[in-house]
């Protein structure tokens, strides 16, 4: 299987956390700090920043402070509080959540959660969590080895407004029968 990255929003990538959540999102004063921070490689005051804007209930902190957490960037890594953070934003509307939370569960070997957490993302509308789960079936993690399933998830990801350009690309090729 091959490696994905967690999803956080990049300072570069704003925009596109409006089509991850699937809405307009305006940042906080605490979000818009951390952004800046981060920019500026300042990654302890981008952390501090998240986590204030996450104690304070903004979903995309809380996405932020659990992918600086997985990663240990202005902080000791953590997956513990990582995956705290990633099933907080999750319950408060954040889908790529649920592609984090399954890609930790993958760290740990637990397949079977893994793609548990991909359908959620899926059903909800995660064209990248689509992706994975087709990458599942081919390889028959946490699932039976299918291609003709991976080759519907693909297609049904494509059909989302709710993917990446990555996504999008692994997708079309998933969905020709051919591995990216």
């Amino acid at each position: 299987m091959g490696k994905t990255s967690k999803v956080a929003v990049r300072p570069e990538a704003d925009a596109a956390r409006g089509r991850l959540s699937g809405r307009l999102v305006i940042m906080n004063q605490h979000e818009e700090a951390a952004h800046r921070a981060w920019s500026a490689g300042d990654l302890v005051a981008a952390f501090a920043s998240f986590r204030r804007g996450a104690n304070e209930g903004h979903p995309g902190c809380m996405l932020d402070l659990g992918y600086f957490f997985d990663e240990g960037l202005g902080t000791a890594r953590s997956k513990h509080q990582a995956m705290h953070w990633y099933r907080r934003a999750f319950t408060c509307g954040v889908l790529a959540a649920a592609t984090n939370v399954a890609l930790l569960f993958r760290e740990r070997g637990g397949y079977r959660k893994m793609y548990r957490w991909l359908q959620i993302g899926g059903q909800r509308g995660d064209g990248d969590a689509l992706v994975e789960i087709a990458r599942c079936c081919l390889d028959g993690l946490g699932t039976a080895r299918s291609r003709t399933m991976a080759t519907s998830y693909a297609r049904k990801a494509l059909r989302t407004g709710q993917i990446t350009p990555a996504g999008r690309n692994e997708a079309a090729l998933l969905a020709a029968g051919r591995r990216a």
